[in-house]
C-alpha cells in the first residue's frame, strides 16, 4: 500500500497516542501502589514508538507530496519534488 505523507503520519502515531491517552487515564484511577506499575508501562509504549517519532519527524521536512510504502523491513519514499 502507498500511503500520503499526512495518513502515514497518523497511522504511524496512532498507536502511542491511543495506549498514552488509555494509560493516563487509568494511571488517574489506579490505587497509588500501582501508580508506577502503569506509569512503567507508558514509558514502554513511549520507548516502542522511538522509531515511529523519529520517522515523523525526518518525514515532516520532506515535500507534502510524497508516497510512502512500509513492508516491515523498509520503507520507501516517493515524490515529485527533487531535495
Amino acid at each position: 500500500d502507498y500511503y500520503d505523507k499526512r495518513n502515514y503520519i497518523i497511522i504511524a502515531l496512532a498507536p502511542v497516542v491511543l495506549w498514552g491517552i488509555v494509560l493516563g487515564i487509568i494511571n488517574a484511577f489506579v490505587p497509588e501502589d500501582w501508580f508506577w506499575v502503569v506509569y512503567l508501562i507508558q514509558i514502554a509504549n513511549i520507548s516502542g514508538a522511538a522509531g515511529d517519532m523519529y520517522v515523523t519527524a525526518k518525514f515532516s521536512k520532506m515535500p507534502k507530496d510524497i508516497l510512502v510504502t512500509d513492508n516491515g523491513v523498509e520503507m520507501t519514499v516517493y515524490s515529485k519534488e527533487s531535495n
